[in-house]
């Protein structure tokens, strides 16, 4: 039997936790958090009667535009559905990201959330996931809906990731509108311009009757390079199709066809649309209220 005498002496040092798995229960917890302050953003936007009134509004401002003019042909319908997905993430999502930020630094919610466990980036990571959850959901029903009404299959993996791509750009541009409205009596003013000059080029560019030039010129404004790729992207063919003279020449020259050429400028557009609301949302954000 050993003696006490004999006894290790106490070191007052606790056993390393290897470096590999320490990163795992770091990234792990991080990924907790950021999971249940997710849980509680989805519970707030029930609570919030303007933003459950824009998200149920602009699905059903969708399946009744289809209801009042109901297409007779694939074309049409993917054109109207291209179209109306971005009005549902505009009104329903950019919208409403805009507002609750504002909402919720002007009552201090996003100042007594710094104190918390989450840092930063996590804390907006979690506030854009639910909106981007929701938007692709209402998107889905609007399609699912299409269908019901007489509309072709229209869910393609490819269409439902140009719906994400373009949810994640509406969250940013509401990020980005936030720092311009002081007050939320004055973020329907702030958001006004992105909203309307988003919808009229998302449905302008998909105008066959509109010179290809112009139509070209559309896809530099926000969301209309997310409307053209959501059509092509259902697999749309024809006149709606936008396949502008220059472009033409460039993939004759280079050696690919027009519409590949076209995919990937979109693609480009709407990357740099992204990074043009995440710059301006880094440099307006507040997370106090002014003054």
């Amino acid at each position: 039997m050993t003696s006490p005498d004999t006894l290790p002496a106490p070191t007052g040092t606790v056993p390393a936790v290897p470096a590999g798995r320490e990163l795992r229960l770091c990234r792990r917890t991080a990924l907790g958090r950021v999971l249940r302050m997710t849980r509680f953003e989805l519970g707030m936007i029930v609570r919030q009667r303007v933003a459950v009134l824009s998200i149920v509004l602009a699905p059903a401002i969708a399946v009744g535009m289809a209801l009042v003019d109901r297409p007779d042909a694939p074309g049409p319908w993917m054109v109207m559905l291209s179209s109306m997905t971005v009005l549902v993430l505009v009104v329903a999502v950019y919208n409403t990201v805009t507002s609750t930020v504002v909402a919720r630094r002007e009552t201090q919610v996003l100042k007594r959330l710094r104190t918390s466990e989450l840092v930063p980036r996590q804390m907006l990571v979690a506030l854009a996931l639910p909106y981007v959850i929701v938007g692709v959901l209402q998107v889905v029903v609007v399609a699912v809906a299409y269908q019901l009404l007489g509309a072709p299959a229209l869910l393609t993996a490819g269409f439902v990731a140009v719906v994400l791509a373009t949810a994640v750009l509406a969250v940013l541009g509401g990020f980005a509108t936030a720092g311009l409205a002081a007050t939320s009596e004055r973020v329907q003013f702030a958001v006004l311009p992105v909203l309307l000059v988003g919808l009229v080029a998302a449905i302008f560019v998909l105008n066959p009757g509109a010179p290809d030039a112009y139509r070209a010129l559309a896809l530099l404004l926000p969301f209309a390079a997310s409307s053209d790729l959501a059509h092509r992207a259902l697999g749309a063919t024809g006149e709606t199709v936008l396949a502008p003279a220059f472009v033409t020449d460039l993939a004759d020259r280079v050696g690919v066809s027009t519409s590949g050429l076209m995919v990937v400028a979109e693609v480009v557009l709407v990357l740099g649309w992204c990074a043009a609301f995440a710059l301006a949302a880094r440099r307006t954000w507040r997370w106090e209220p002014r003054g």
